[in-house]
């Protein structure tokens, strides 16, 4: 009896430690307070037979779609589902690695942050959008997509914020980061692969800014976009592209910038011409 009655406070203990974390890291964002007493039953519930349970699974499965939180394996899959040009997915990648260096500057929920950024333009080679509707096409279709599957309503609305036309002002830290390292990432992929080794490596912010001025380099890549992305951060151009490239070469061998035989793109690994909106 004494041991069953150990044996309860023990998972009372874990239970309650990791509510506290993962509230802490919701910071208000993902779910509210009120959902806190639920979290006691998770450790008992397993949301699919290859995958443990976590906090985000059991309210996802509880209270249903308006609390499903994607895992990275999940993003990637869905990237990978709707993107199969691999420099789409590397540029996807590139990004991800950006916003995800941010989120750490900032304290900000890398996760979440970094699963928005990966999945920003994963729609992009079906409805590529060339006409810039605001409505149809990227990220317009993307957004329905994820909001079929339960994704979470702060994640699409900074994934439809990077694109201009569709209207949707950028007011949150997530939506001025995804918009700031999109563009940027591209170009800086431009920029390195016109390297000797095609290597990140060699970048350096002095000579992209160089580039910046010069039109006839990576014509797709919207200028005005970059110089506006550091601006809404509040943050000098020269810092933001260092703090970019630093992200960007901590993934460089997954983005074929390591300037050797580089790994492909992996769903595992977290991390491209110019943005696609």
């Amino acid at each position: 009896m004494g041991e069953g009655k150990n044996w309860r406070t023990v998972i009372l203990r874990i239970s309650a430690l990791r509510v506290k974390s993962f509230l802490h890291e919701a910071n208000g964002a993902r779910l509210t307070h009120r959902f806190a007493p639920a979290f006691l039953g998770m450790l008992f519930y397993n949301s699919r037979r290859d995958e443990p349970a976590t906090p985000e699974r059991w309210v996802a499965a509880r209270f249903g779609r308006m609390c499903l939180i994607p895992t990275r394996t999940e993003a990637w899959q869905l990237l990978c589902e709707y993107t199969q040009n691999e420099n789409l997915r590397k540029h996807a990648l590139a990004v991800e690695a950006c916003v995800r260096a941010y989120a750490r500057k900032f304290g900000a929920d890398e996760e979440f942050w970094g699963i928005t950024a990966l999945l920003h333009d994963f729609d992009y080679e079906r409805w590529p959008n060339e006409e810039r509707h605001p409505t149809e096409g990227h990220p317009s279709e993307g957004a329905k997509i994820l909001r079929e599957r339960g994704y979470p309503e702060e994640m699409i609305r900074a994934i439809l914020a990077h694109a201009d036309y569709t209207g949707v002002p950028r007011t949150s830290l997530l939506e001025h980061v995804l918009f700031a390292c999109d563009e940027l990432a591209g170009f800086l992929t431009a920029c390195a692969l016109v390297k000797p080794n095609k290597s990140i490596h060699e970048v350096e912010p002095a000579s992209v800014q160089k580039k910046l001025k010069d039109k006839a380099f990576a014509r797709g890549v919207n200028r005005d976009d970059v110089r506006r992305g550091a601006e809404e951060l509040g943050i000098p151009l020269e810092e933001h592209i260092g703090f970019c490239i630093q992200a960007m070469r901590s993934i460089a061998d997954q983005l074929g910038l390591a300037g050797h035989a580089s790994a492909p793109a992996r769903p595992a690994d977290s991390a491209a011409q110019g943005g696609a909106d």
